[in-house]
């Protein structure tokens, strides 16, 4: 009977660790969950942004090569001038 008792008793001790030991790994997951939100969202945003950054650039270089053939008209008509 005695014997029982603490087979019982282990048993019980097991499934409270086993509990605790649940319960940090339901702890650790949420946290993981939470982290993987934020990093999604941040890369979501960084990927805005690069798009953004390409589009600009992409106006920047058509407008630069605007301002290059004017500027090479202008050297021209003044070239022309000259001679």
């Amino acid at each position: 009977m005695e014997a029982n008792i603490e087979i019982t008793r282990e048993i019980e001790s097991s499934i409270v660790k086993c509990e605790e030991i649940e319960a940090d790994l339901a702890t650790r997951e949420a946290d993981l969950i939470k982290t993987s939100a934020i990093l999604q969202f941040d890369t979501v945003g960084y990927v805005t942004v690069a798009a953004d950054l390409k589009a600009s650039v992409s106006t920047l270089e058509k407008e630069l090569c605007c301002l290059r053939m004017k500027r090479d008209e202008i050297v021209n008509e003044m070239d022309e001038k000259r001679y």
